[in-house]
């Protein structure tokens, strides 16, 4: 009998079970895998000749990952990716940004304020021909929030602001202008 008991307690003691602990949310060293989609209204500012002011509303789908190198303090990465056709006009985004997050604990949820710095690239094209092509860098800022659910996933939410400092090419012609505008973002992934 003590052999059993013995036993019984040595593999309770040395269960992988045992050991396992859930991961807490936005503690240092916990990997955040997301996807967010974007509705956005941006405006472009460019000379006459060139396309003047257009106002755009889009739907984005991103995908990015983040890093908790400190408790609250996240490292982030992400991609904007677009595909639009409006009648004979098809247009494509690319956004690669990289930059930081504060977030805050309110109880399980995280709430802060996200900076990302961002190289952006649209182009649009009727019947395979350039009408236009943006390109420049730029930044990105706005406000977050990120509610774990179960024991690695997450959902999140936030506003956010894009400045962006782009140069056209356009009828043959370049110059520079700006395209900025508010997204606001929903989504969800996996933390571990």
């Amino acid at each position: 009998m003590r052999i059993l008991t013995v036993a019984a307690s040595a593999a309770l003691l040395f269960s992988s079970t045992a050991f396992a602990q859930v991961k807490q949310y936005g503690h240092a060293g916990t990997f955040e895998i997301t996807g967010t989609f974007t509705l956005s209204s941006t405006t472009s500012d460019y000379d006459e000749d060139i396309g003047g002011k257009q106002d755009r509303s889009e739907t984005t789908i991103t995908p990015s990952g983040g890093f908790f190198v400190m408790d609250s303090v996240e490292a982030l990465v992400d991609v904007k990716i677009s595909n639009t056709s409006v009648g004979d006009v098809d247009g494509s985004l690319l956004g690669v940004g990289a930059g930081a997050g504060y977030f805050l604990g309110i109880g399980t949820i995280r709430v802060g304020p996200q900076l990302l710095f961002r190289y952006y690239s649209r182009e649009e094209k009727l019947d395979g021909r350039s009408l236009f092509k943006d390109v420049g860098p730029g930044v990105t800022g706005g406000l977050a929030a990120k509610v774990p659910i179960g024991s690695g996933g997450i959902l999140i939410t936030g506003l956010n602001y894009d400045y962006l400092v782009t140069q056209r090419k356009a009828n043959g012609e370049k110059g520079d202008g700006t395209v900025s505008g508010y997204a606001v973002t929903a989504g969800f992934g996996i933390y571990f």
